[in-house]
């Protein structure tokens, strides 16, 4: 630097010491508050370099190392991870956000650079090891730490099965952000992974761990109690929340040394004869909601900034049956509060799964006499209109809320409650018609679509009076071909003997091979579907369907008993997976051969399993759930001493087949036609690097990924983007498709317009034959059906955010797939009518096939649930078999720990598409689904479209302009 012309010079800048000492603030993390705000944990330099002291150690860490940093900065996970690395000399390797998401991604990621060290919570881990259980790429690992949440021991055990417990070696770790990131440690074995309470281990690094009474007493060897944690590892306190941390980090009466305190972490743990001990949950107000923990005081500080209200409590209830619900109690601050507008309000500001279930309006909050709110004297709420209406009023209205409530897993639902609204689909919508017939209540599945809410269901529900079945049709004879089986034999060809599906399942301890084989003979007598006997001629040639009487198919033939009491646990998938593969080449269609089953027997400790290996052709997605009902209800009545009396189905599948047969003789089918090709007479940009070929891309050559989505976005795909849009799940789901799919063509130079064109399937049991009831009938019923989906112009940064825009493109999707002939006459048209089917077959065959299979509860474990063991099993299909598409996406909602998850896998055959295209498009299409969940949030997203008025006929537009005049009528426009 000159100044006034002359040379530079040294430059003296002042510089004052700073001192860092071990008591000095190493860093701020903050963490939620039961206050809605949050509090930042100061932690000093000593207690992480105790920490890291411990951990080379403990771990023998050095040079040779590489760490993963899984977890984000904002949380003390991270502390651990990058430290641990770098102060031992390792490599670390940063794991960006979007690999973190993705399991497959992260896989690769950790095989591919050699990581030794891995720190996992359960849940991700769980992603992590189902991923590893599908390759075959080596690891490097020689640690693998669990922290953050209970361990899910399911996951290890398989984990273990295939790796075993020394390389790597599995720790549990218990900590907090309070006490530097790790409290407790157990290196893991295979004791420690029972049914039981998660074992944490012991206190480390100079920590001490205190299970106290209420009272701060120690409690007894084998009693559960508070943890309590002392040492020089505690942090400082909450910066600038004096208060909160005299509240948390209380006087320590079991130390020595004055000025001594410990940290009240409002765990539960119980204290092992060994000295380990036992994660036993929470002490304090946060609760488990579906899965989900929630804090109440975080619900009660974003209603208290509502201006209308005045105060705010929340807490839980728990219904008849037990589960917990949340309840909001609050007090208006003006003259008026209305609930409705107050929950619709707080949609907007919270997730779904911690939004009360009931919103109770109260002068004023009940206080105790020290002025705090007195929780017990709160009333038990009825429900007021906030969430789902009134109470029910009629028996029906009682038996379809009861209903709505024990299939949706909700507390409890009024008569305006929406079952779509709250988390149905189309498959639960026939599992809600078959309870309801149980009940005594006849209604259709296309009554739940049509009607939707408990009261306009009541309506039209009728008593089952024992003639809803059609008692005219035994389902005994000549089967007529079906759409779906013609779709067989034409884009699948070739020998079908083993093209099935397979289910393993947990049995009751007390059951028996005997008991199971009874039961068998019961489902195989009364379903007819699995008697089916098909003789599939070669090519074009004609099929002969027929069903036999009840007998003809004995159950001694159907089952085999396998003894793996002495196998290796380690063995066991392998030998299942075999017996799978043997029951399949048993299949014989031709002979009437549809079902194979295999017993377990795998002794106490392990548990009994049963196979159940069954013909596409007499099984679909919902055959599934009535099949493994009416097995566990048939094995109860023989268990009891009775013959099994199952519920009857209301129509057959032969009943069907003859009334979608007489469908080709309908005049309005040439409407549909001329629909159906002028939706498919556009030419179709290739998907992959050539067209699809028979002779090469078949089965034995398909490749797959998978993606789940996050238990918040899985909600809200569920409820409150349907609802806010007034339409179904599929919507919701093919808006992102076709978000995604013409941005990631155009990167690859297959641009085109016109929209994307896409195979949908669907369960097939409703609209194409109006007055069929299939709620209750075995068979395979899949409706596949070409869509256009075009979502209008939408830019790159609209498509990200949730924009108007992608608003817009759901509300175009909607009102295209509402255009639509009816869906199941485009099977007929194609596969039956021989004066349509050679029309239909010249036109662009869809590239793409999509299929959401609905939603599937979380196992129930030893009653009937799929077993641990079953990941081994797969689909049937003879591997020579050409593949109908070029793309499958195959879409799922799991209910897991953490709540609802949305998995989907994407499949292709290999040579046709780069693994890594594929990835790209999966991710595109995750992003494009937070996207439409976020323009769900939005005002514009409730207006309503054509769809939605049936009785005039408007435009969007002109339906836009006028929600826009009322709004300002109403003084709703700023």
């Amino acid at each position: 630097v000159e100044v006034d012309g002359e040379a530079p010079g040294p430059v003296e800048v002042p510089v004052s010491p700073v001192v860092v000492s071990g008591d000095s603030a190493a860093y701020v993390i903050y963490t939620s508050g039961s206050t809605g705000r949050p509090k930042g944990v100061t932690v000093p330099h000593a207690a992480v370099t105790r920490l890291l002291h411990w951990g080379e150690e403990f771990l023998r860490a050095g040079p040779d190392d590489v760490w993963s940093m899984f977890h984000s900065a904002s949380f003390d996970f991270s502390v651990w991870e990058i430290w641990g690395a770098l102060s031992t000399g390792g490599r670390l390797v940063v794991v960006p956000y979007w690999v973190s998401r993705n399991p497959e991604d992260f896989h690769r990621l950790v095989t591919g650079a050699g990581v030794t060290v891995l720190n996992q919570t359960p849940s991700s881990f769980a992603q992590f090891e189902d991923v590893d259980s599908r390759s075959d790429q080596p690891h490097a690992l020689r640690w693998v730490i669990f922290g953050g949440e209970a361990l899910e021991h399911a996951s290890v055990r398989r984990w273990a099965q295939r790796h075993g417990w020394d390389r790597p070696r599995l720790v549990n770790m218990y900590g907090i952000t309070e006490t530097t990131v790790h409290v407790t440690a157990r290196t893991l074995g295979p004791n420690d992974v029972g049914d039981g309470l998660s074992r944490i281990g012991r206190e480390v690094a100079g920590l001490t761990a205190h299970v106290l009474d209420p009272m701060l007493v120690p409690v007894p060897v084998g009693a559960v109690g508070e943890l309590y944690v002392g040492g020089a590892r505690l942090a400082r306190g909450y910066a600038g929340r004096p208060g909160l941390t005299a509240e948390r980090f209380v006087a320590d009466p079991c130390g020595t040394r004055p000025g001594g305190r410990l940290y009240r972490t409002g765990d539960r743990v119980r204290l092992r004869p060994d000295g380990d001990l036992e994660y036993a949950g929470r002490v304090d107000n946060m609760v488990n909601i579906r899965g989900f923990r929630v804090e109440p005081g975080e619900i009660e500080a974003t209603l208290a900034r509502h201006p209308a209200v005045g105060a705010a409590v929340v807490t839980t209830r728990a219904d008849e049956s037990g589960r917990a619900g949340l309840v909001g109690y609050v007090t208006p601050a003006a003259a008026t509060l209305a609930a409705a507008e107050v929950r619709e309000w707080l949609r907007h500001q919270l997730p779904e799964y911690m939004l009360p279930a009931r919103l109770v309006v109260l002068d004023a909050l009940p206080l105790t006499p020290t002025g705090k709110v007195d929780r017990a004297a709160l009333p038990e709420p009825e429900l007021d209109g906030s969430l789902t209406g009134p109470a029910p009023r009629t028996a029906t209205e009682r038996i379809l809320c009861e209903l709505f409530a024990e299939l949706l897993g909700v507390p409890d639902v009024g008569v305006d409650g929406s079952f779509f609204g709250l988390g149905g689909d189309s498959i639960m919508s026939i599992q809600l018609a078959s309870r309801a017939r149980r009940a005594g209540l006849n209604i259709k599945p296309k009554d739940v679509y049509q009607q939707r809410t408990v009261r306009a269901l009541a309506a039209v529900a009728t008593a089952v009076d024992g003639t809803v079945a059609d008692r005219s049709d035994s389902g005994i004879g000549a089967v007529p071909m079906t759409p779906i089986l013609a779709w067989a034999r034409e884009e699948l060809g070739g020998p079908l003997d083993a093209f099935s599906q397979s289910m393993l399942v947990r049995v009751p301890a007390a059951q028996t091979a005997e008991g199971v084989r009874e039961a068998l003979q019961a489902l195989l007598d009364h379903h007819p579907a699995l008697r089916l006997r098909a003789r599939t001629g070669s090519g074009d040639g004609p099929w002969e369907l027929e069903i036999p009487p009840a007998g003809a198919v004995r159950a001694e033939d159907c089952l085999r008993v396998v003894d793996l009491t002495d196998a290796d646990a380690a063995d066991r998938p392998a030998l299942i997976a075999a017996q799978a593969q043997a029951a399949r080449d048993r299949l014989r269609p031709a002979d009437g051969r549809l079902v194979q089953g295999v017993w377990f027997a795998a002794g106490p400790d392990t548990g009994n399993r049963l196979l159940l290996v069954v013909h596409h052709f007499a099984v679909d997605g919902v055959s599934w759930r009535i099949l493994l009902s009416d097995l566990r209800t048939a094995c109860a009545a023989i268990d009891a001493g009775r013959q099994p009396a199952l519920e009857p189905a209301g129509t057959t599948l032969r009943g069907w087949a003859r009334q979608v047969a007489a469908l080709t003789d309908e005049p309005s089918r040439a409407d549909e036609l001329a629909a159906w090709t002028r939706l498919l007479d556009r030419p179709e940009p290739t998907l992959g690097s050539r067209p699809l070929d028979r002779r090469v891309d078949v089965f034995e050559r398909i490749r797959s990924v998978s993606r789940t989505a996050s238990p918040a976005c899985t909600s809200a795909v569920l409820t409150t983007a349907p609802a806010a849009y007034r339409t179904g799940v599929n919507e919701i789901l093919l808006t992102a498709l076709a978000l995604a799919i013409p941005p990631w063509l155009a990167r690859r130079g297959r641009g085109g317009s016109g929209g994307v064109l896409v195979n949908l399937e669907g369960h097939g049991r409703d609209g194409l034959v109006p007055d069929a009831d299939l709620s209750r009938t075995v068979g395979w019923f899949t409706r596949i059906h070409p869509v256009r989906l075009d979502p209008g112009p939408v830019d790159g940064a609209q498509a990200r955010t949730g924009g108007p825009a992608v608003g817009a493109a759901v509300k175009r999707i909607k009102e295209q797939l509402h255009a639509l002939p009816p869906a199941g006459g485009y099977g007929v048209l194609r596969y039956l009518d021989s004066r349509t089917r050679p029309v239909l077959a010249r036109m662009p065959a869809p590239q793409v096939a999509f299929n959401y299979l609905g939603r599937f509860p979380a196992a129930e474990p030893d009653d009937w649930g799929p077993a641990e063991e079953g990941i081994v099993l797969r689909g049937g299909a003879d591997p020579r078999h050409p593949v109908p598409h070029a793309l499958e996406i195959a879409a799922v909602t799991v209910d897991g720990p953490a709540g609802p998850e949305l998995r989907t896998t994407w499949s292709w055959p290999a040579g046709l598409l780069a693994e890594t295209d594929v990835a790209d498009l999966a991710d595109d299409w995750h992003a494009a689904l937070e996207a439409v969940v976020a323009s769900s949030t939005t005002p514009s997203a409730t207006r309503h479209t054509p769809a939605d008025l049936p009785l005039v006929t408007l435009t969007q537009d002109e339906i836009d302009d006028l929600e826009q005049e009322l709004a300002a009528e109403q003084g709703a426009v700023s």
